[in-house]
């Protein structure tokens, strides 16, 4: 209005220039004598002695000295990469400062002595979690949220500091052996911190109550565990692996962790406010985390193909109480349809959590269809995840011969079964055009 006073106009261009200006004397506001990863990231350093407060967060070598060969290079706000040499190592001052952190949070009911301190090839593998293994979980969003919670959690329990230890030492023996190169330390590695933390979360489970302070970090070592669990295998050879083999294997010692986690999701409830994947839930692309865990529990035979009542003898009465193949059928037709991305390999992995006792029963038995529908779950798998691939890829295999040289007869089950067989010879082409 014309009676009013009005102060002078900025335009919009001399506005932008003072905000940027002002912008970039933040930007550059940094102290003289912090040390070489702060002032690279340009962010205030505590300049505390022998590692600031900022490096110790991350997980990072912390150095003062200006003339040091390593160089970090700037990622993100909270993200440092260093190579991958194995002499890049933190120096004492950190590993120092980390086992300082570290020890009292262990539980003081276990015995001391079957840990060790941390060293220096274990810093060196907690900065390859944050910029590589990290990432190779799921999708950027669900990498980056576990990538935050172990900056902020890892140190306050070690049963989640072990689990990230033996992922990236299992992580670390994938590549090396894709390269030919020796891994026997790196095993080593895995299988102490492995075991570490198998134990950790043990006792950690036996004593829950309520609803726990540290769920995001039960949930995620949970889910780390179930992964090494699918990359642990005794053998190579089809002929040796379930069900051709007389035993188990590993493979129903997996199954039954995976099922295990549907009961950690439901007490970590990671979408739920405050937790570890609710910021995610505004992203459409991560929708499919909405409905994990949910099932398709309609009675009858509405949406299922003509191939699958057959075989399974589903009728317009059956349901998950008359006929144990009912509920694994239509949960595994939940997935069919689905494009395999890294979003919607997170929710393929629900199947096998979701499989009914009496299911998981028919698998022990070694019954033909409950195998089939495996089988069919396996080819989802294949090239999905790192940690996943060789198993679904030998098990696949192994339920197909088994199929073939036991229930040969079957005519519908071996029609059926030239699905899977034909997703491993596509595999096994695709294996000789690299070759």
């Amino acid at each position: 209005m014309s009676g009013q006073c009005q102060g002078p106009k900025m335009t919009r261009t001399q506005f932008s220039s003072k905000h940027d200006s002002a912008r970039k004397r933040r930007w550059h506001r940094k102290s003289r004598a912090g040390c070489r990863n702060c002032r690279l990231r340009r962010v205030k350093c505590d300049e505390t002695q022998p590692a600031c407060q900022n490096c110790v967060r991350l997980l990072v070598i912390c150095n003062y000295d200006s003339t040091s060969a390593t160089q970090p290079t700037l990622l993100g706000e909270d993200v440092l990469d260093f190579s991958m040499s194995e002499t890049n190592l933190a120096n004492d001052a950190v590993v120092t400062v980390l086992n300082r952190m570290v020890d009292p949070q262990y539980p003081q009911t276990l015995d001391s002595r079957c840990f060790r301190t941390l060293d220096k090839w274990d810093v060196d593998r907690l900065t390859r979690w944050h910029t590589r293994t990290v990432f190779t979980l799921g999708t950027q969003g669900i990498s980056l949220c576990y990538q935050r919670l172990v900056s902020k959690e890892a140190l306050q329990y070690p049963y989640l500091l072990h689990a990230i230890l033996a992922m990236t030492a299992m992580h670390d023996r994938y590549l090396q052996a894709s390269d030919g190169r020796n891994t026997d330390s790196i095993t080593k590695a895995q299988y102490y911190h492995h075991s570490c933390a198998a134990e950790l979360f043990n006792k950690r489970l036996s004593v829950l109550s309520g609803r726990p302070v540290d769920r995001n970090a039960i949930w995620t070592t949970g889910s780390i565990l179930s992964n090494m669990s699918a990359f642990i295998m005794t053998t190579d050879d089809p002929e040796e692996s379930w069900p051709l083999s007389p035993t188990s294997d590993s493979t129903l010692n997996w199954l039954e962790l995976c099922q295990g986690l549907h009961t950690l999701y439901t007490l970590a409830l990671p979408l739920d406010r405050g937790n570890l994947f609710f910021e995610l839930l505004r992203d459409p692309e991560h929708s499919v985390l909405k409905n994990k865990w949910e099932q398709d529990d309609r009675e009858g035979i509405d949406g299922i193909p003509f191939s699958l009542i057959a075989l399974y003898e589903l009728n317009p009465c059956s349901n998950a109480r008359n006929n144990p193949y009912h509920a694994a059928v239509r949960s595994f037709l939940q997935i069919w349809e689905m494009e395999r991305t890294p979003h919607t390999a997170f929710r393929f992995l629900s199947f096998i959590s979701l499989l009914r006792p009496e299911m998981k029963s028919l698998l022990v038995q070694k019954d033909s269809r409950a195998l089939l529908l495996l089988a069919y779950w396996y080819t989802k798998m294949f090239q999905v995840h790192w940690w996943l691939h060789k198993r679904a890829v030998l098990q696949c295999t192994a339920i197909c011969i088994y199929l073939q040289r036991h229930h040969s007869s079957d005519a519908l089950l071996m029609d059926m079964l030239q699905y899977p067989l034909s997703k491993l010879a596509g595999l096994q082409k695709g294996a000789q055009t690299i070759l």
